[in-house]
């Protein structure tokens, strides 16, 4: 998939953190805010979180980010009011970008909180989005799929625009890292429609770009792919957007090349060098510079693929393209092995096995980075629910005291009145006896007297 890995830095911008559809510049004036009770107040918090927001789509200026949030932040502070739910979602968007997981998500918690309980759908979804992207950095990848779902349906309820195509986006990244093809394609062409029907050309050209090429290898359906990039071709050139135009011609360029129409392909990958070279775009010349090379070398021009291979090197070199220097190198040793050249050959896979290990030793620590993401996420949630677990052993241990505390002072009582009431029982049978003996007294006093008489 030679053709593949050289969109991917530039496509991963356009994905879930494109929450609104313009830039600014830094440090914008601030404008004129009319003074009522406070409403100008909270019109100065909001204006400094989409500008915050602008950043976090756009520019990723973390500097910038911060300075946005911190202001919005110090008028909340200074003139009390309460931090708004989208604060503390633009909060949770920064410590993301500055991979600090743990406090993204407890922001992006209360953002879901607040949204709820105020019945703020728009930043309910764009919450639930951000949970969804969440989710896929940190690998919980289940989950991230219900975030992304929910998201949708209340979105589609509501008839919010501007969300609904990055879901879609979220989605099929999700089921292209778990390798389900079908589905990954399925939510590409959502992605795709839904972009198209919102008037999303960005986005439109993205999905409509992914798909034609995810039909070009392993599985092919080249006319498919075909009819694809030739539409998000069409909608690169009128919009004179260089980097889908020239990546679209590149893909074009491979999918000819793998039905061996290397004549077509060729003049693909020549028409998209003329927009990648002027733009800067290194890693889609190299590619480009590097299947050419590889034609060459299969038709039999070994001298012109020399010369498009070492291009390729170049290109590559300027921007530390490690999986292109690697399959070049490769591609070219098999050239010299065609050739009988075994010391040239030799010398090109030392090489690529260099460039090659560079790369695994690359993903590898980026991967060491994902498990140590889902690490820290992992134990975050355990400790959370160590402390629900705590908490809900306290609340047992509180009714306990308190069931006991009841039950003695029960028994106390009771107690008490049987004990008030053996009183008053010992109290009443003395005062039986004493009335007995004061009649037996008076009788031993009667019975003298009638015996006299």
């Amino acid at each position: 998939m030679k053709y593949l890995r050289t969109g991917i830095a530039l496509i991963i911008i356009f994905s879930g953190l494109s929450l609104y559809t313009q830039a600014s510049p830094p440090y914008s004036p601030e404008p004129n805010f009319k003074k009522k009770s406070g409403i100008a107040d909270t019109a100065k918090v909001n204006f400094f979180i989409r500008k915050a927001v602008l950043h976090i789509s756009k520019t990723h200026n973390l500097e910038n980010i911060k300075a946005y949030i911190d202001t919005a932040e110090m008028i909340c502070v200074k003139d009390k009011i309460e931090f708004p739910s989208m604060l503390h979602l633009t909060r949770a968007w920064y410590f993301f970008l500055t991979s600090d997981y743990r406090s993204a998500s407890q922001e992006a918690t209360i953002a879901l909180n607040k949204s709820k309980n105020k019945g703020e759908t728009l930043v309910q979804v764009k919450t639930m989005n951000f949970f969804g992207q969440y989710c896929l950095k940190t690998g919980f990848l289940q989950e991230g799929i219900d975030y992304f779902n929910e998201s949708i349906s209340i979105a589609k309820k509501n008839k919010l625009k501007g969300i609904i195509p990055k879901n879609y986006h979220g989605l099929a990244d999700i089921y292209n890292t778990l390798g389900n093809q079908p589905e990954y394609r399925k939510n590409l062409k959502y992605f795709a429609e839904t972009a198209e029907k919102e008037n999303d050309t960005i986005n439109m050209k993205i999905g409509i770009w992914w798909l034609g090429s995810s039909y070009t290898n392993p599985e092919y359906d080249h006319r498919l792919a075909d009819s694809l990039l030739r539409k998000c071709l069409e909608l690169s050139l009128i919009n004179n957007d260089t980097s889908f135009i020239s990546r679209s011609l590149l893909n074009l360029g491979w999918n000819y090349y793998t039905q061996k129409k290397y004549d077509d392909a060729l003049k693909y990958y020549f028409k998209s060098l003329n927009y990648s070279i002027p733009a800067k775009q290194y890693e889609s010349s190299a590619n480009s510079y590097g299947n050419i090379g590889t034609i060459y070398r299969d038709i039999g021009e070994t001298d012109k693929s020399i010369i498009y291979y070492n291009k390729s090197i170049e290109q590559a070199k300027l921007v530390e393209d490690l999986y292109t220097l690697s399959w070049v190198y490769l591609d070219m040793s098999e050239m010299y092995l065609r050739k009988r050249d075994t010391s040239d050959a030799y010398n090109s896979f030392v090489l690529y096995k260099r460039y090659s290990d560079a790369n695994i030793k690359k993903t590898n620590s980026e991967g060491l980075t994902s498990a140590k993401v889902r690490y820290d996420a992992d134990s975050h949630n355990k400790e959370l629910q160590l402390l629900s677990l705590r908490l809900r052993n306290h609340k047992l241990l509180t009714f306990g005291y308190t069931g006991l505390f009841i039950l003695c002072l029960t028994i106390l009582l009771l107690l008490l009145r049987g004990a008030k009431i053996n009183a008053k029982r010992r109290i009443s049978e003395m005062k039986r006896q004493i009335s007995e003996i004061t009649q037996a007294n008076l009788r031993q006093q009667m019975n003298p007297h009638f015996i006299f008489n």
